[in-house]
């Protein structure tokens, strides 16, 4: 050690356990032996926690003392000869720096576990600063460390052997003597008469002890027990406020509280009421009930840490004095008493002084058993936010009625409620109605768990009052639900935006309304269902949608295409993940999700269980659907995400189903598959496929991978290094794979889809903006990843879809928290995302999609908007929701368009020998008129079909375009020279040379290629080279660039060459030196001309009559394949007159 004493021994380990930092004690830590200790407490900087042996093999912890420190909270120190120290508890067990124990959380952590033998290295204990009284304990990289409530307050190995920043691994001593014990009861002492607390003279009696040097032992011991005897007790019966302090700061002097029948207990400001006060009834054994004064209900704790409010005690508590006239309210079996920040509520967590677990007990004054009970007013909340037409008591919102508990028993009674149902047309609403219900959820079991008190018939505006028939008397705060019967033709599309205008009660009284337009509005959708909800089959919850929408199946199920699959996880009453107990169950429709089959358990029987090591969970299910029609389903078993290793592995799982989903198949584990392939991360040791539903390949380029089925998994590295993998099968599901590399760093939950061009692209759920990237080889090399700046929000599961190859669709929680659930479409292969439509503003979480058999859209998620739990929701909405019009039947408009242009031509040219400049082939327009359908055949065909025709139209398009006659009577494969139609200077003319300028050697030949995108535009390009005209601002040029003319037939036997670029002018030669440029009209001057001849050299299939020269000087000759002679001697030739020449 650094130094052997502590100048300012910081701890509080008194009787009390006080976890508040005390004044400093300049004991000396020393060593000592087993036959004469000295013992000392080790105290962290962390909520000044006691560092605690729980015994041989058990974890160590920090614990927050509550009596006499304990044998297992007692340590002495033994010096080696190399300076280090042995640590040992006064149970004998020792601290062995080797002796460590994975925790299995998140982050990797593992806690030290004290051993019967003395390890073979000892720690070396470090001030952090002279004079600082805080130390390190560290052996090499092992370093003590006070774990937080993340780690239940466990000693970990954290820190690397140096850390001497991070509270968690600051440590002081105290030593153990009776003259600490009773200084810290009396420094933690509070003089007062509630529970904790002592009266003036007792604490004054105790100091006159505490101030005598000389007081023997025997006397501080005899002194410090009548201190204790002189404390106040918790009395039964008695009313007390329980209020949270020391604590932090959003529950300081909050007091505790019950919301009412079956609520969860919660805290706030003091109000005077009963509602507000307890009593502590005696349960024997120095435990209590705890029942609330105002509902005579008593506060029992639940399996998933939280508390609840019932008409019977099943909770005994143990109230635990941490000092400061503080407590911990611990149930038994379980951890104190805890103000939770998220929702104000009351749950069960770990903590002592200066924590949220901290509680006093004040005595309730008679002064404030005198307020009465009086009404607060009226807020409004959220109802359900889907609905469709022909639904009857759809919840447009609730609203309670609150009362604020006073000690008189007034009650009140509510007579009518005023609404603007904010509809796009009133009038799709039959009646609105009212009830009153005990409920948070409208429908429990299936059936309403509520009271009809009101309805208004025969909507005709959106300003409606309903009158409670019976007047609906309370006195405690009353829950209502305003509900509507949507009528059978009402138009989807229109929305509600209801807003409670008017509450009145006791006949004349109006109420003050708060949040009277609550978030979000309904929306009549194609179809709206719930296939799973709270309380189906007993169970609260229910989560992680699964969907797929056939589209593939064959032969005797071919009538299935359209049925929607959807899978879900029953998770009973704990709502965890796993390795809780959680079964997975199926439901389909064959209705668009009108109806619903029965739910159908297909994983979790015992036999399921044991493939996974006997665990009683499988979860977060993915579907595919294959070419063949069979369906995939993909979920994992057994131990949780970041509890699983190679030797106690979570287990990737598979069922199928041939049928259409009616049946499936026993499951079928991929352990083998997981965990023996190599990663270049090294060893995985746990993964699962992100929820929702899984992807097909079907544009590929390379046809062989069309068929293949992938899914994203996210597979966990050592040190938490998750990496999201893409497992793959070539074969329906019978053998897998992985993908050679990650394809994404980070992030979980990943969802694929194929674009159009056959690239597969990953969307990575992440904190902030969302992460993806590209594979270009069927998903098993990627590329580099990248983020959207257009989709950002919470880290959460969401879905990207394929609509079409004009359109993708991203759904996801638009929000920093898990609500506002919006879709986005990408118009651009997911570059940018745009045109939002939320689906349901309030709570809503995981969330998938596909494309219905009419075409729309399906959205299948998790939805709290209006319940405890969620409800998965189905909800079928038409594209138009999100963009206007059809994309594919617009592509294929404008592409029919072009088409008619064409057909407007006329039939065309039989042969090429007939055939007038601008004439299209008559058997390729043909050809293209067949492939066009009529207007009532496009109407029935779907997006896909028309967005396969596409293609084959524009096709059909460049090849009419290609047939283009540009002469007459000239095949496209003719070659000419180019040259002016007057004499150069006064001499001859000249010839269009290869590099674009003017001379007198008629030796380069042109052809003249017809553009299949623009109608009468050609490309002039020398035969046999990638060499074309162009201009160049005011020049002619010879590149390798195509660039468009259009050619004009002069009046005479000459030709205009007009350029497309640069304002579309006339190439012009001057007729003096031979040089070009370009003219604004096709005039030209009497030094520039637009003139030009085109002379045919190449073959000619029909020589007669052909119109492409002018007789000029010299005369040219042809042999009668149409190939220029230059120098003709024997044979028979055509001249560019056209007469027959024999020589």
């Amino acid at each position: 050690m650094k130094r052997n004493y502590s100048k300012g021994l910081l701890a509080i380990l008194a009787f009390l356990g006080c976890g508040v930092a005390q004044q400093a004690w300049a004991d000396k830590v020393v060593t000592s032996t087993a036959d004469s200790p000295k013992w000392f407490q080790i105290v962290a900087k962390r909520e000044t926690r006691l560092m605690t042996d729980n015994g041989v093999g058990q974890n160590m912890t920090g614990a927050v003392s509550t009596t006499d420190p304990a044998e297992n909270n007692k340590w002495r120190f033994e010096q080696n000869t190399d300076g280090t120290w042995v640590i040992v508890s006064q149970k004998g067990d020792y601290i062995d720096p080797a002796s460590l124990k994975s925790l299995g959380d998140t982050y990797g952590n593992s806690a030290f576990q004290t051993v019967s033998t003395k390890p073979s290295k000892g720690w070396t204990i470090n001030e952090t600063a002279s004079g600082s009284d805080y130390y390190t304990i560290a052996s090499g990289n092992a370093q003590l460390h006070q774990g937080n409530n993340g780690t239940s307050y466990c000693i970990i190995n954290y820190g690397g052997g140096s850390n001497t920043s991070d509270e968690g691994c600051l440590f002081t001593f105290k030593e153990y003597s009776i003259r600490n014990i009773a200084q810290a009861a009396y420094d933690a002492s509070i003089e007062g008469t509630n529970p904790g607390q002592i009266s003036a003279d007792a604490r004054a009696a105790f100091k006159a002890v505490l101030n005598k040097t000389d007081a023997t032992e025997s006397e501080l011991e005899a002194a410090l027990a009548t201190f204790k005897a002189a404390l106040v007790k918790v009395e039964a019966n008695k009313l007390y406020y329980i209020v949270s302090g020391p604590s932090v700061n959003y529950c300081q002097d909050k007091y505790m509280y019950s919301p009412g029948s079956g609520q969860q207990s919660k805290f706030g400001s003091k109000v005077s009421a009963p509602t507000y006060a307890w009593t502590f009834t005696d349960a024997g054994d120095g435990k209590f009930y705890m029942q609330n004064y105002g509902t005579k209900q008593y506060l029992n704790t639940t399996s998933n840490k939280n508390t609840t409010m019932a008409e019977t005690a099943s909770t005994k508590y143990t109230i635990e004095s941490l000092g400061k006239g503080a407590f911990n309210i611990k149930p038994e079996g379980n951890n104190p008493l805890h103000a939770q920040n998220d929702n104000s509520v009351i749950v069960v967590w770990a903590g002592g002084l200066n924590t949220a677990s901290a509680w006093k007990l004040v005595e309730v004054p008679k002064s404030d058993r005198t307020a009465p009970t009086t009404f607060s007013g009226v807020t409004g909340y959220s109802g359900t936010q889907t609905y469709m037409p022909g639904q009857k008591d759809q919840v447009l919102m609730k609203f309670v009625a609150s009362v604020t508990p006073g000690w008189t028993d007034d009650n009140f009674t509510a007579n009518s409620v005023t609404l603007n149902l904010g509809a796009t047309k009133a009038t799709d609403l039959e009646s609105v109605k009212v009830y009153t219900s005990a409920n948070d959820d409208f429908v429990s079991n299936g059936q309403r768990s509520a009271t009809l008190v009101g309805t208004a018939s025969a909507i005709t505006d959106n300003v409606v009052t309903v009158k409670f028939t019976d007047g609906v008397t309370f006195k405690e705060n009353q829950r209502f639900y305003v509900t509507a019967d949507i009528k059978s033709d009402a138009t989807v599309g229109n929305k509600f935006d209801v807003a409670i205008t008017g509450f009145t009660y006791n006949n004349d009284q109006t109420a003050t309304i708060t949040s009277g337009n609550p978030e979000g509005q309904g929306v009549i959708y194609k179809v709206q269902s719930a296939p799973f909800q709270p309380y189906d089959l007993g169970s609260h919850y229910w989560r992680i949608p699964a969907m797929v929408v056939l589209h593939h199946q064959k032969g005797e199920n071919a009538s299935k295409n359209g049925r929607v699959v959807t899978m879900a996880d029953n998770r009973f009453d704990h709502n965890g993940d796993l390795p809780s107990h959680i079964d997975v169950y199926e439901r389909h429709s064959d209705d668009n999700g009108a109806t619903w089959s029965t739910h159908k358990m297909v994983v979790g029987t015992d036999a399921d269980h044991a493939l996974v090591g006997g665990g009683h969970g499988f979860g977060d299910v993915s579907l595919v659907e294959c070419a063949s029609g069979k369906i995939v389903a993909i979920m994992v078993g057994g131990p949780g995400y970041f509890q699983s290793t190679p030797s106690n592995p979570i287990v990737p799982t598979i069922i199928t189903s041939t049928d259409g989903g009616d049946t499936w198949s026993t499951p079928r584990t991929l352990t083998d598959e997981l965990y023996k392939t190599t990663y270049n991360e090294g060893a995985v040791q746990g993964s699962f496929a992100g929820s929702g539903r899984g992807l097909m390949l079907q544009r590929q380029k390379d046809e062989q991978l069309n068929g293949r089925i992938m899914f994203a998994m996210s597979h966990r590295f050592a040190n938490n290094n998750v990496q999201e993998y893409i497992i793959y099968s070539d074969d329906e599901g019978n053998t897998w794979k992985f993908s050679t590399q990650s394809a994404y760093s980070g992030g979980d939950e990943s969802k694929l889809v194929e674009l159009a061009d056959g690239t597969v692209m990953i969307s990575v759920r992440q904190g902030g903006q969302r992460g993806y990237n590209k594979s270009t080889d069927g998903g098993v090399t990627w590329g580099t990843q990248a983020k959207w700046a257009d989709i950002s929000g919470c880290a959460c599961n969401a879905d990207i879809l394929y609509v079409n190859k004009h359109v993708m669709l991203h759904s996801y929680p638009n929000n920093g928290s898990r609500k506002n659930l919006t879709i986005k479409a990408s118009f651009d292969d997911g570059k940018s995302w745009s045109n939002p439509y939320v689906v349901c503003a309030p709570g809503a979480s995981y969330s998938t999609m596909d494309v219905t058999k009419d075409g729309d859209i399906a959205i299948f998620y998790e939805d709290n908007a209006c319940s405890t739990g969620f409800v998965l929701n189905y909800v079928v909405l038409p594209t138009s929701f999100i963009y206007k019009g059809n994309l594919s039947q617009e592509a294929f408009k404008s592409v029919q368009a072009s088409a008619q242009v064409i057909l407007d031509k006329g039939a065309g040219y039989e042969t090429i020998e007939t055939a007038k400049a601008g004439e299209f082939s008559k058997a390729s327009v043909d050809a293209l008129k067949s492939l066009l359908p009529t207007a009532e055949e496009l109407a029935k065909m779907s997006d896909d079909e028309i967005d396969a025709l596409c293609p084959r139209v524009e096709a059909a398009i460049a090849a009419v375009l290609s047939t283009t006659c540009i002469v007459d009577g000239q095949s496209n494969e003719t070659t000419y020279t180019i040259s002016s139609f007057e004499n150069i200077d006064n001499a001859a003319p000249k010839y269009m040379l290869k590099n674009a300028t003017a001379g007198n050697a008629a030796d380069c030949e042109w052809s003249l290629v017809p553009s299949t995108t623009t109608i009468g535009q050609v490309y002039i390009q020398e035969k046999g080279e990638t060499n074309y005209l162009n201009r160049s601002g005011n020049t002619l040029v010879a590149t390798a660039t195509p660039q468009p003319w259009n050619i004009v037939k002069g009046d005479g036997q000459y030709w205009h060459f007009k350029s497309t670029v640069s304002g579309s002018t006339y190439l012009v030669v001057n007729l003096t030196n031979g040089t070009f440029n370009y003219w604004r009209d096709m005039a030209g001057s009497a030094t520039w001309s637009t003139k030009f001849v085109l002379n045919a050299v190449g073959t000619i299939t029909a020589i007669d009559g052909v119109d492409v020269v002018t007789p000029a000087e010299p005369t040219r000759y042809y042999d009668l394949q149409g190939r220029r002679v230059m120098n003709p001697t024997k044979g028979i030739f055509i001249t560019n007159t056209g007469r027959k020449v024999i020589k």
